[in-house]
């Protein structure tokens, strides 16, 4: 895994669909995307609202016909199926699937076991290839949090990641409030 860029979101956001424009997508290929502070952006209350910039590289996927994955750290009920589903489906409502820590994964401390194994099944389970990663903890990324804690530590700056492997891109957003355009 190496760094490739580390700068603003919007910027990133610029430099990802600049990067997925060079790849032939299509239905083959799948996007991972991390909901809380991700896809929607929690605000006071039950309020929240989309975050533009990844809602822009949402729809230029869509457009390309590559699957579009959920993958969240809250865990599975029915309300919190039915909370994540009003949420997303008001800005993102193509979705191939939603994937919410189970009862397999529900002692562990940390949510990348359980985020590591959603990609696998996607790669795996699903035969597609991960053209991109998106979320706002390391763990949206990769499983070796420590080595990319070690690596990037700023917490208002995005990053994209180029992998080795099946997945080409990550994009880091900043776990921190910003602005969003």
């Amino acid at each position: 895994m190496k760094r490739v860029f580390k700068g603003s979101v919007e910027r990133a956001k610029t430099y990802v669909l600049d990067r997925l424009k060079e790849m032939a997508l299509g239905p083959s290929d799948a996007a991972v995307f991390d909901i809380d502070e991700t896809l929607i952006l929690n605000l006071e209350g039950d309020e929240y609202q989309r975050n533009t910039p990844v809602w822009k590289v949402y729809n230029y996927l869509n457009g390309k016909g590559v699957a579009l994955y959920f993958v969240t750290a809250r865990r599975k009920s029915q309300a919190s199926i039915d909370y994540a589903h009003r949420q997303v489906d008001t800005f993102y409502p193509k979705n191939d699937g939603l994937y919410m820590v189970n009862k397999e994964f529900n002692d562990e401390p940390s949510a990348s076991d359980f985020k590591f194994a959603c990609r696998k099944r996607i790669e795996n389970k699903k035969q597609k290839r991960i053209v991109l990663n998106v979320g706002d903890n390391w763990s949206d990324l990769t499983t070796n949090v420590e080595q990319c804690k070690e690596l990037w530590t700023s917490r208002e700056n995005s990053y994209v990641l180029e992998e080795d492997g099946n997945v080409l891109l990550s994009w880091k957003l900043p776990n921190v409030a910003y602005e969003v355009a």
